[in-house]
């Protein structure tokens, strides 16, 4: 049986403490030497560095660095760039702030399919288990305790679904909308993110949408949308929301793609090749 390798690209800002944790709980994962790690840094943080040293020699595992000098909130570009330097077919982004279970890589490589994206389910972590994983008196594996999930949706009720054992939602299963995934964890293969020339970076400076964009152009070249199983749920830690609005003009872009029905980013893979 032949073995397919994932390269997993984590974008961080400024995440120090986030991005420690979330590259511990992506290193427990890994399952052979093919998995990668590789590190997207929207500017130049010293602390990165370390992080990397750290994480790289407790689990001896090699992490790429990639950073731009000066930061920008290019997210489309970043993830860019991390492809660019993935070697694997399988191609799995995902934010500093999430923490993935130790089963996830094994059960993204046996349900990910060809032509699909493989999205991420999710359950939001409350501050209170947050800082204790930030603060290291808890373990990030902690994160995915029966009561840490409990807590976490706790008034929270639509988090239910994220948790539901809806195997019609597996890639090949009956295809979802993209408009439930999102940026923070997903998966695509390295031909169908190639055919829509990956990430859009007219979307750079402005949060919001350079995901959506991507998601809709896949979707227009017959891509289908499919969710992991629930034991394969990542933990989201807590933070401030990001305020923005859905009009700026990100928004207005991803109208105009879905609209057109656009296929090709406009400043994509191929302008940093």
């Amino acid at each position: 049986m032949s073995f397919t390798g994932i390269s997993v690209i984590v974008l961080t800002y400024k995440g120090r403490a986030q991005l420690e944790n979330c590259l511990a709980s992506v290193a427990e994962a890994l399952r052979h030497s093919e998995d990668e790690i590789i590190v997207t840094e929207d500017g130049e943080d010293s602390k990165t560095c370390e992080i990397i040293r750290s994480i790289s020699e407790r689990f001896q595992s090699p992490i790429k660095h990639l950073t731009l000098a000066e930061p920008g909130r290019r997210l489309a570009t970043l993830r860019n760039r991390g492809f660019l330097a993935a070697k694997n077919d399988i191609i799995l982004f995902i934010d500093h702030d999430i923490l993935l279970p130790l089963c996830f890589l094994d059960q993204l490589a046996r349900y990910h399919k060809p032509a699909w994206v493989t999205a991420c389910r999710r359950f939001f972590l409350n501050e209170k288990s947050t800082q204790m994983i930030l603060s290291y008196r808890s373990p990030p594996s902690k994160a995915f305790s029966f009561c840490t999930k409990f807590n976490a949706i706790v008034g929270r009720w639509e988090g239910w679904r994220f948790l539901l054992p809806l195997r019609k939602r597996l890639p090949g299963g009956i295809p979802q909308s993209w408009r439930g995934a999102a940026g923070f964890g997903v998966a695509v293969s390295r031909r169908d993110f190639e055919n829509v020339d990956g990430f859009d970076s007219r979307y750079d400076g402005v949060f919001g949408a350079e995901d959506w964009d991507l998601f809709a152009r896949l979707e227009h070249v017959g891509v289908n949308f499919g969710y992991l199983p629930r034991k394969a749920t990542v933990a989201h830690m807590h933070h401030p929301k990001a305020g923005h609005a859905l009009t700026n003009r990100n928004y207005q872009f991803l109208g105009q793609v879905i609209a057109t029905r656009r296929t090709q980013a406009t400043s994509g893979l191929s302008k940093l090749v």
